[in-house]
């Protein structure tokens, strides 16, 4: 299985009189798993903002807060 998704934000406001921006961003995900032993076993591979694109998730007043970099997310499931 293989899942992608694309995330964008636009312009935003930090402050109540609207003085400060937080700049629109895109961002890139992607996952994929495959299946093991008969389908009992799972490993899956996700990874977050892919092209590690630098943005801000909110502010407040003149401070940005910086979103995550790049994350890759390994994850091995069974079922019982």
């Amino acid at each position: 299985m293989v899942a992608a998704g694309i995330l964008h934000v636009s312009d935003r406001f930090t402050a109540a009189n609207n003085t400060t921006v937080v700049p629109a961003y895109t961002r890139f995900d992607m996952s994929g798993s495959y299946g093991l032993a008969s389908q009992r076993l799972r490993i899956g591979l996700a990874v977050q903002n892919v092209t590690n694109t630098r943005y801000a998730t909110s502010g407040s007043g003149g401070v940005l807060y910086a979103g995550s970099p790049r994350r890759t997310i390994v994850q091995l499931s069974t079922l019982f």
